[in-house]
């Protein structure tokens, strides 16, 4: 005689099923606003990470060849900015330009080129009419004023900002003294970037991408 034994079938409901959606769809919009915030910084950190170090090769180059090395936004600039790109070359003593032109004329060496930013991105200098800045062979940046500011922006909306109205930063600061210093800033308490002013002395907080 030939006995047959049952086995339990298990599953998953459809309720199950719905429960287990729900959750994974909570979890997802909790999650968004993460990825999102982590994007942005991302794209932030990256170029004005690149920038900082164009900065600082750019001065080192000038030190270690003992000539003056120019950062120049790429052609076809608008004013204040450098979405662009950027290039950095050897500006060489010629008999009209003993100091060089600030131009890259043939023969001078092209070291480095920085590639036009994404549109998410807007990248404002805070000198109305200077398209560059260069360091001499003993490492100064030879700027107008003590300070140098580039203000990075993420666009929001089809409108830069430093920061959100819930107070989220969506900038950063590159600075370059006289001296040749390059640093970045952090932003305050608000996330609005605090920077070194024109003057001699204190800071000014950054309202403005367009106009830092």
């Amino acid at each position: 005689m030939i006995r047959r034994t049952g086995k339990a079938i298990t599953g998953i409901t459809l309720v199950e099923v719905m429960i287990v959606v729900s959750i994974l769809a909570v979890l997802a919009t909790l999650a968004a606003p993460n990825l999102s915030e982590l994007f942005i910084r991302n794209r932030l950190d990256t170029v004005s990470n690149e920038f900082e170090t164009t900065l600082n090769f750019a001065r080192s180059e000038a030190m270690r060849r003992g000539a003056k090395i120019v950062v120049r936004q790429a052609d076809g600039s608008a004013t204040r900015q450098w979405n662009k790109g950027w290039e950095v070359f050897v500006d060489l003593p010629s008999a009209g330009a003993p100091e060089g032109n600030n131009l890259r004329d043939a023969g001078e060496e092209l070291l480095r080129v920085g590639q036009e930013l994404n549109p998410s991105l807007t990248f404002y200098s805070s000198r109305n009419a200077q398209t560059l800045i260069y360091f001499s062979a003993d490492g100064r940046a030879v700027t107008p004023v003590n300070f140098f500011h580039f203000v990075l922006c993420y666009v929001e909306n089809g409108q830069p900002a430093i920061a959100t109205a819930d107070r989220r930063p969506r900038s950063r600061a590159v600075m370059v003294s006289d001296s040749g210093r390059i640093k970045r800033t952090q932003p305050n308490d608000s996330g609005r970037l605090i920077v070194d002013s024109a003057s001699s002395s204190g800071t000014a907080e950054v309202t403005d991408c367009r106009n830092p």
